[in-house]
């Protein structure tokens, strides 16, 4: 015979949460009755990201339990969320007549014994009750005559001018900054915040500039200390510019061409050293032959119908022959392959110059082409991330016997055959890479390990004195 069930009673039925929760809960709804958010209350607590609001969701009713005794003894309004507590609204009337007064938010936190960033967080959770209440000090202070410049001291207006001054001189921000013992983010606050007196000081202190670079370019002071006069000089140069007006007059000749053909010069920095031209690189054809015969190794990237080996091939042997940078490989859709035309279709928008190109595919590239050819979109898909493949690329040169200081990338055999093909036609090596110009060819792609064929031809034929051709004893 089964017992009959007994009824439960409340207390088995709703058991509440622990006391542990319980503790927090209080906590919580007391600070959120003080003016907090839930969100600044569960980080006031140290609670993990949205525990609060989980406790609240989970128990309801002591929650709500406890925030109704919590306003009944702060004495606030039943709905904090829209107002704040008496505390909170007394320390936010206080920091509005100090901002209001012409003082910083800095200020007024410190005036009030909190943390600037408490500070913060009250204007930011109370933002509609601090306009209501600065609206109110506002016409309080404009009907007994006084004016409202919130963040904006003489001291402020002060440190503004002698920063525009220096920018004036040519110092960078951080030099600046350093100079005044500030930060480089209250320079960019008071650029957005007072930008009519930023732009004011700024044109008054270049104006200045440019009269003291007028009167000291025919003079021999520049000389005790040029760089200074050049940095000011140059900065100077750029803001008449941009306003269009011009840094010496028309009728002053001899300070123009002074200025430019003689201390320019004697500030080295001016210029920036030459640059040191490196030969584009050229791998030898026995080392990319090694890596293609070390794809065998490779296990990526896996794609249903071929091999991880075709696909490296296929990729060293279009990079190679095609010519092509590595974002258009890993672009390029199977639907742009001619197969039975053997050509290569790529739209304008693959390439840097903006221009197509139509590739003859020579029988190598498309015997490897047909190999990976599947019912896919890309050529060259890959699965991973590109940090995958620079991986897996390096490790195939390693199962090449490759040390790691001679390893190449795609962009060296864009080099390599540019070179080959150089040495062939030198139209030919141009309008395979999409270049205007063959400066731009000979100077980043054609390599001079083999040396230069059209010179070396040249020299073949350079006419020599009977003399030289003659056998001395």
């Amino acid at each position: 015979m089964t017992k009959k069930r007994s009824t439960l009673t409340a207390k088995e039925f709703h058991r509440g949460p622990p006391e542990s929760t319980r503790a927090v809960l209080r906590r919580g709804a007391f600070l959120v009755a003080d003016g907090m958010s839930i969100a600044q209350a569960n980080q006031k607590l140290g609670l993990p990201k949205n525990a609060l609001y989980k406790h609240r969701a989970k128990w309801r009713a002591e929650w709500d339990a406890d925030y109704s005794e919590a306003v009944s003894r702060i004495g606030g309004p039943q709905d904090s969320q829209r107002h704040p507590s008496p505390q909170s609204a007394a320390k936010l009337r206080q920091a509005v007549r100090i901002v209001a007064s012409g003082k910083t938010l800095v200020s007024a936190a410190d005036a009030l014994g909190i943390t600037c960033k408490r500070m913060c967080e009250l204007r930011t959770r109370w933002r509609e009750f601090w306009d209501a209440e600065f609206a109110a000090v506002k016409a309080e202070f404009e009907t007994s005559g006084v004016h409202v410049a919130p963040g904006l001291t003489e001291e402020v207006r002060k440190q503004i001018r002698q920063t525009t001054a220096m920018f004036a001189a040519g110092l960078k921000e951080a030099d600046v900054a350093k100079a005044l013992k500030i930060k480089v983010g209250t320079i960019d606050y008071w650029r957005q915040a007072h930008a009519a007196l930023w732009h004011q000081e700024l044109d008054r202190a270049m104006e200045a500039a440019i009269i003291v670079v007028r009167r000291q370019a025919g003079t021999e002071a520049v000389l005790e200390d040029p760089e200074a006069y050049i940095r000011r000089a140059l900065h100077c140069e750029r803001w008449a510019r941009q306003k269009g007006v011009p840094l010496f007059p028309k009728s002053d000749q001899v300070t123009v061409s002074r200025f430019y053909a003689e201390i320019l010069p004697k500030s080295p920095w001016v210029k920036p050293p030459p640059e040191l031209w490196r030969p584009p690189r050229f791998v030898p054809l026995e080392l990319i032959g090694n890596v293609y015969q070390a794809a065998v190794c490779m296990e990526l990237p896996r794609i249903a119908g071929f091999k991880p080996a075709a696909w490296w091939r296929a990729l060293l042997v279009v990079g190679f022959n095609s010519q092509l940078r590595k974002r258009t490989l890993f672009e390029m859709r199977m639907d742009y392959i001619r197969w039975d035309d053997a050509k290569l279709i790529l739209p304008p928008q693959h390439f840097k110059a903006r221009r197509g190109q139509i590739i003859h595919l020579n029988q190598v590239t498309l015997d490897h082409l047909r190999k990976i050819r599947t019912n896919r979109e890309l050529v060259f898909e890959w699965p991973g991330s590109s940090k995958t493949y620079y991986r897996c690329f390096h490790q195939l040169q390693d199962e090449a016997g490759i040390p790691g200081s001679e390893h190449f990338g795609l962009h060296d055999l864009r080099r390599t055959a540019s070179t080959l093909l150089y040495r062939e036609s030198a139209e030919a090596a141009q309008r395979a890479l999409g270049h205007a110009s063959l400066a731009v060819t000979l100077k980043h792609y054609v390599s001079t390990e083999l040396g230069d064929p059209v010179v070396d031809n040249a020299r073949d034929r350079l006419p020599q004195p009977d003399a030289f051709r003659k056998k001395t004893a």
